[in-house]
């Protein structure tokens, strides 16, 4: 396996004349990049929260032993026992959706420091906000170029329920407002007018994140209605926030782990009540959501555009262990089942199809992923094909294509022929 790429080691300071500060070696990438001493706290430190920036770490706060192979088919490379509590550890079996946002750096925290706490707005509303409000309700919700749901869903249902579960949901309130202001960052044209929506939706978010904190609800069958909505809101957000973050592969894939992780566990968790939504109002909306989750890959016609890639995870059996060739295997085939089901639904379920398979994959495939195993990124490369076909959906945006020419740079020549696919389909559309 190809050793991750470490980051070097700052340079001492090379005047007596400069200020000295002390290095915050662990500290997130933000504050290294401009020049600050960071406070090293998870998941957002003080200095991003006052200023509403991305917080983003690029050292996970447990170590793992990681495998330094050659660089063909990876060797056997077991997690070791310090991955055993890594955040995605609770994705794996997750109780609570409360449980999965706080293993992930969206979580601000039961314990907010005094400074961060004075840096975020009250829970008021204002000209803004209502600004916003009507930004969601009138194109996110309705408008069909925007819409995730296929045209039989009246449009003033859908409004209606949402806007009446974010009513009783403080924090939902506040994340669909987050998401309102996050898509007018990108459709805004004016550069100091996206900057502000981008912070608005920081500043949103961290304050939905902190009330569903504090309260820390449990899906039940009276707010699970508020909790599905919150969940899907809050794992696209995450999305966008990741697909945005174009610097170091290194950082880039770690915050797009922290995306599938989080995804994968706040679906698990919400669709333990579906059954109880899909008695509700939005039946409609739900059952498109679970309808792209409905046949095992088993049974799906195999797709030409991963067999070439499944034939070579097959081929390569013997570098693996047992556990990880299963979970690569597994994530190739639902892999083949998205593709069928983008070829049999209509457009706005193709999305739900392309997001299901963060849900479906293992999570030993999520620990593959971890250890940089080359097959693994191929894999998500792989996926990103599907990001890449769905662009014109401003959550996906060209997340697809930095995903798959940023894993070609790392991977390097040797793996040149199991990309072939995925940088043909980003060179076919350019």
């Amino acid at each position: 396996m190809r050793p991750p790429r470490m980051a070097t080691a700052p340079n001492p300071p090379s005047s007596s004349t400069r200020r000295s500060h002390r290095k915050s070696r662990n500290g997130c990438l933000q504050c290294k990049q401009r020049h600050m001493k960071c406070d090293e706290h998870r998941p957002i430190c003080v200095n991003c929260s006052t200023s509403g920036r991305l917080c983003v770490f690029s050292r996970p706060a447990l170590h793992v032993v990681q495998d330094r192979a050659g660089h063909g088919p990876s060797s056997d490379s077991r997690p070791s026992s310090a991955t055993a509590a890594s955040p995605a550890s609770i994705g794996s079996s997750p109780r609570s959706l409360g449980a999965v946002i706080g293993s992930t750096r969206l979580d601000p925290s039961s314990h907010i420091p005094e400074s961060q706490a004075e840096s975020l707005p009250p829970q008021l509303y204002d000209l803004t906000h209502l600004e916003l409000l009507h930004h969601l309700e009138t194109q996110i919700l309705r408008h069909e170029a925007h819409s995730l749901f296929p045209d039989d869903i009246d449009p003033s249902c859908l409004v209606d329920e949402v806007i009446q579960s974010a009513m009783s949901a403080p924090y939902l309130m506040d994340e669909l407002l987050a998401f309102s202001a996050l898509h007018l960052s990108v459709v805004t044209p004016d550069p100091s007018k996206k900057k502000d929506y981008h912070h608005r939706a920081s500043q949103l978010q961290t304050r939905a994140l902190t009330i569903f904190n504090t309260e820390r609800p449990v899906v039940s069958e009276k707010n699970c209605m508020e909790m599905l909505l919150f969940s899907g809101t809050l794992g696209l957000h995450a999305l966008f926030d990741t697909a945005t973050f174009h610097q170091d592969f290194t950082e880039f894939l770690e915050m797009f782990i922290q995306f599938l992780s989080l995804h994968r566990g706040i679906c698990t968790v919400t669709r333990q009540t579906w059954d109880i939504i899909s008695k509700s109002k939005l039946r409609n909306v739900v059952s498109c959501m679970t309808e792209v989750e409905r046949q095992d890959p088993q049974f799906a016609e195999s797709p030409t555009e991963c067999d070439t890639l499944l034939a070579k995870i097959e081929a390569a059996r013997n570098s693996f262990d047992l556990a990880t060739f299963r979970a690569c295997h597994e994530a190739v085939g639902w892999l083949q089942w998205v593709t069928r089901q983008r070829r049999c639904l209509k457009l706005p379920l193709r999305i739900h199809a392309v997001m299901a398979w963060p849900v479906l994959i293992s999570f030993e495939y999520l620990q593959a992923l971890r250890q940089r195993r080359p097959e693994a990124l191929v894999i998500l490369a792989h996926w990103a094909v599907f990001l890449h076909y769905h662009r014109e959906f401003w959550v996906f945006g060209d997340s697809g294509r930095v995903l798959i020419e940023s894993t070609t740079k790392y991977l390097g020549s040797y793996w040149e022929d199991w990309m072939a696919w995925p940088n043909l389909a980003i060179e076919g559309s350019s």
